[in-house]
């Protein structure tokens, strides 16, 4: 899969969630607004400007004067309380380089909450000289006979038996041996 597909995948994922959830939030919005009105002073409107959940998980109402009202625990349809520090941050994120040189893992870490993420580039990887015994996985490059070889697919093959392997530079010609007379020449 390539780097943008798998953001885009991400990036979907993430807009979708996101959307769902503040379409929820849309909705009971408005309809707090609305009973707000119907309590409030019919001359003098206050609309709500802003609301949010704390970090202890209360609903924190700014209306369009300035005042702001907190409304007590928010409880989720399940039951449980909804805290606002409910999502992990940059303060929360650790950064390696897996073994195979091409995977970047991603972890987001509070507590004993721990979301890990990997994402593997598309390279090609010099591995050096082609081993017998060595399993090879897909972008790996090697040396063998004078050529360099990528990896195709994981293989344990040799180069050019199977389509395991695409010759990526050829090995040249052999050149003539400079003698002494010739060097002098030169």
């Amino acid at each position: 899969m390539s780097l943008q597909k798998a953001f885009d995948e991400g990036f979907e994922a993430v807009k979708s969630y996101i959307d769902k959830t503040f379409s929820s939030f849309e909705d009971r919005m408005e309809a707090m607004q609305q009973k707000l009105q119907q309590l409030g002073d019919k001359a003098d409107p206050v609309n709500v400007a802003s609301a949010l959940i704390d970090r202890e998980g209360n609903l924190v109402l700014t209306f369009s004067n300035g005042e702001i009202k907190s409304l007590g625990i928010v409880v989720g349809r399940d039951g449980e309380t909804i805290k606002g520090a409910d999502g992990l941050g940059f303060d929360d994120l650790s950064e390696e380089l897996a073994d195979d040189g091409r995977t970047i893992i991603r972890r987001y870490m509070r507590g004993d909450e721990v979301k890990e993420f990997r994402h593997t580039f598309p390279v090609v990887l010099d591995r050096g000289v082609y081993k017998a015994e060595q399993e090879y996985t897909a972008g790996d490059g090697v040396t063998w006979a004078g050529s360099f070889w990528i990896a195709q697919k994981d293989t344990s093959e040799k180069p050019g038996v199977d389509d395991g392997w695409r010759l990526a530079v050829k090995s040249g010609r052999a050149g003539r041996d400079l003698t002494e007379s010739k060097a002098a020449r030169a």
